[in-house]
């Protein structure tokens, strides 16, 4: 009937056209596929939360982006961020990683790309299939177990080796600075064991040759070094290297700049042969050593102060006097560029034989509740990843005192002002520090779980402006290890520059995997020159993400979708 009527209106005949059958088919085959796709980055990520990782980046600069296996999309590895089985690595322009796999130590440099896998054997060695850029690797002392893969070459160092490769459209570079290494070609038995020093080049077509060139044994490659300046201003490196295929009367030239163009090169070394000194301050320089008109060897090296930090609060000598209950107290320290973590210890006697508190953390302040009376020492000391040579030291231990006074609120005594009562005092209230800021999302213990991350692959952290501030400074750290005695561990997996906003939108929640953190917001003022001249009260919320182990898909019913 409702066909006649439409007729009798004027209307045209109802139906299906194949045009319209089409577009219905072509929707439903999207919308599944994105359904699959969704499904399967899903499932790798669950997939990598409940496998062992194979190591971990214990530095990095820039971007870095890591594709899981089987992952569809690339995700930004952070500090401490798991390797896993089949992981993809890129490194961006002007960014580098190290990784730890394995007692050994992997630079990648910028523009590499690397595949990370194991053999169908779980307990085989580990390879890492360069396929362009370059990366240097410091061998343990137990031995590798990593297989380098470049080209149809296999390459493994010996115990305490140090070699480098580059791959790119000319072919491939290979040199050892200090070690053995094993070379063999895929698909035939015959080995070639190596002693250092040691430089191979193999052109595009796979054909050995032999071009003039130079290995640097002194600096490593991507050398770290602490400097302490009450050692001097300065740091003195050595550069030592072994000739290839030069005439031993060709003066050679080296030259330092401190940026990668070498458009600022602040020494210039002429008519040296096997080594130089060069005198640096702190800082990221680049080297490259030249003669007759060609590049025979570059790389960079870093000197980072090592020098302990600077104690801020508690001020030495200050008296926190409490009224009811024992206070509340931040005890916080300049940062120290490089530093991974920083070892804090609190302690009643100034040997520090037995502390009272002990903690390990990537933020430069820890907060601690419930000091019994009487006097207090505590001190701090960087801790730098194991790639830095030299040692840190705890700074000179700072000393304060926590007394139970009148009823009422907290107040600080500090050294060098006087008041009424003939001590020095400064109120709570009079703090010069900018307001804490409120953290709206995620709240306070709040759990991310499996729904959260159903709906969307983003988390945006959101915040209250401060009356004030100009910038926040935004961090979210992930709780490694907690003993109810109060020794803890936190390592720092995301951490931005100012932000201007209140908001900041992190573009797939599964970077940061699974487990409890912490993310912190500290309003700050900024100059022109985008520097903090002002600083303010750290707010932190906890929160928890929840992704289920991968369990069984069973079909109720055929033709039906159904995911974990």
């Amino acid at each position: 009937m409702d066909t006649a009527r439409d007729q009798a209106v004027g209307l045209p005949k109802r139906g299906l056209r194949p045009a319209d059958l089409l577009i219905i088919i072509l929707c439903l085959s999207s919308a599944a596929y994105s359904l699959y796709l969704f499904r399967q980055d899903l499932q790798a990520a669950v997939y990598a939360q409940n496998v062992e990782p194979l190591g971990s980046i214990t530095i990095r600069q820039n971007i870095v982006q890591r594709r899981l296996a089987d992952r569809l999309l690339w995700g930004r590895m952070a500090v401490h961020s798991p390797v896993y089985q089949g992981d993809l690595i890129r490194v961006a322009e002007a960014s580098a990683a190290t990784l730890h796999i394995n007692e050994n130590n992997i630079d990648l440099n910028e523009n590499t790309l690397i595949r990370i896998y194991r053999e169908s054997d779980d307990e085989g060695d580990i390879r890492i299939e360069l396929s362009d850029g370059s990366l240097s690797m410091v061998t343990g002392e137990a031995g590798t177990q990593i297989i380098l893969q470049m080209m149809d070459l296999e390459i493994e160092g010996g115990a305490g080796s140090v070699l480098e490769l580059s791959a790119g459209s000319n072919g491939t570079v290979l040199s050892l600075s200090e070690g053995t290494m094993r070379i063999q070609a895929s698909g035939q038995e015959q080995q070639r064991h190596i002693t250092s020093p040691a430089l191979i080049a193999v052109d595009g077509q796979g054909q050995e040759h032999s071009p003039p060139g130079a290995v640097m044994s002194q600096p490593r490659p991507n050398a770290r070094f602490l400097h302490h300046p009450s050692q001097g201003s300065v740091f003195r490196v050595p550069f030592v290297w072994t000739r290839f295929n030069i005439d031993a009367a060709l003066a050679l030239r080296l030259e330092i700049a401190a940026d990668r163009n070498f458009t600022r090169i602040i020494h210039t070394i002429d008519d040296v042969y096997t080594n130089a000194e060069a005198a640096l301050g702190t800082g990221t320089w680049y080297w490259r050593l030249q003669g007759s008109g060609a590049i025979l060897a570059q790389g960079q090296l870093s000197i980072v102060d090592g020098d302990p930090p600077s104690l801020l609060v508690p001020v030495q000598g200050s008296r926190y006097r409490y009224g009811r209950e024992l206070p509340q107290l931040r005890f916080q320290w300049e940062e120290v560029p490089g530093a991974s973590s920083y070892r804090f210890e609190a302690s009643q006697v100034n040997d520090f034989s037995n502390p009272r508190y002990r903690s390990e953390g990537a933020l430069p302040y820890v907060v601690q509740e419930a000091l019994s009376d009487g006097p207090w020492y505590w001190r701090v000391m960087p801790v730098f990843p194991e790639v830095f040579i030299g040692r840190s030291f705890f700074s000179e231990p700072s000393l304060f005192y926590i007394e139970q006074g009148q009823e009422g609120e907290l107040v600080i005594y500090l050294p060098d002002q006087e008041d009424d009562a003939g001590g020095p005092v400064v109120s709570i209230e009079e703090d010069p520090l900018l307001a804490r800021p409120l953290l709206r999302f995620p709240a306070p213990r709040q759990t991310i779980g499996i729904e959260e991350l159903r709906q969307q692959r983003s988390l945006t952290f959101s915040w209250q402006g401060v009356p004030g501030a100009d910038a926040y400074l935004f961090r979210v750290l992930k709780e490694d290890f907690f003993h109810p005695l109060g020794f803890s561990t936190t390592s720092l997996v995301i951490e931005e520059p100012p932000l201007t906003g209140t908001s900041w939108t992190l573009e797939d929640i599964r970077t940061l995997g699974q487990g409890n953190f912490v993310w912190t917001l500290e309003a700050v003022n900024l100059d022109g020159e985008g520097e903090i001249i002002r600083r303010g009260h750290e707010g932190w919320v906890f929160f928890t993400i929840e992704i289920p182990r991968p369990g069984p898909v069973i079909p109720l019913e055929p033709g039906v979708l159904y995911g974990n």
